[in-house]
């Protein structure tokens, strides 16, 4: 950063169109938009324990009268088989968990709502002071146009005789503010480009030419 010696610009244009993509790159969206589908997702963990468990169980092993049938076939058993259980009619614990997934959720939709809307809100402002910043510029840049040629113009009346020293000085002057005012409405657009590039996410790329 201490190498740089020319403000910094941005190499392609601001992809404002497809702004729902943009505003979902951004952190604090994305981490609302994780925690509202786990929560929606424990609602139907919740819900899945108001239902039947049903497994398939097994087992393996020797019964015997005698100790030496044990380490032969006919000593051996085995069986498969469904195992069920369910908590019904004693379903209160479960339907409080899915009230308490449901409401978990519910605070999850609305922590996202007001991160989004946030993020519109500093997306719209980002871009409104960015407009607003170059319209400020470039009625400074024709302004500097016109004090430069009016400066042109009081120089050669100065060396002509036709101009006092006081007059040119005042003209010179104005240039130099003119000149100052541009360089820090400069700084002021790499300031509002940072500030739209973080509020739409960042990070984007212009898509690559596919070869013919």
């Amino acid at each position: 950063m201490e190498a740089c010696v020319t403000p910094l610009r941005l190499s392609a244009l601001i992809p404002v169109g497809d702004g729902r993509a943009l505003i979902s790159r951004r952190p604090d969206v994305r981490q609302a938009e994780r925690r509202l589908a786990a929560a929606t997702a424990a609602i139907g963990v919740a819900t899945a324990d108001l239902y039947p468990s049903i497994r398939l169980t097994g087992f393996y092993g020797g019964a015997a009268t005698e100790a030496s049938q044990l380490t032969t076939n006919a000593g051996l058993i085995w069986g498969l088989g469904p195992s069920i259980s369910w908590t019904f009619p004693n379903q209160a614990g479960a339907r409080a968990r899915v009230r308490q997934a449901k409401a978990a959720q519910a605070a999850a939709l609305a922590s996202f709502d007001s991160v989004v809307l946030t993020a519109l809100k500093e997306t719209e402002q980002a871009l409104s002071t960015y407009r607003a910043t170059l319209d400020n510029r470039q009625a400074l840049v024709d302004a500097q146009g016109n004090i430069h040629r009016s400066f042109e113009i009081a120089r050669d009346e100065f060396a002509a005789g036709s101009l006092s020293s006081l007059d040119l000085l005042t003209t010179q002057q104005s240039l130099v503010a003119l000149d100052a005012a541009v360089a820090s409405s400069d700084a002021a657009i790499v300031q509002d480009q940072i500030a739209v590039f973080k509020a739409l996410g960042g990070g984007w790329q212009r898509e690559a030419v596919q070869p013919r």
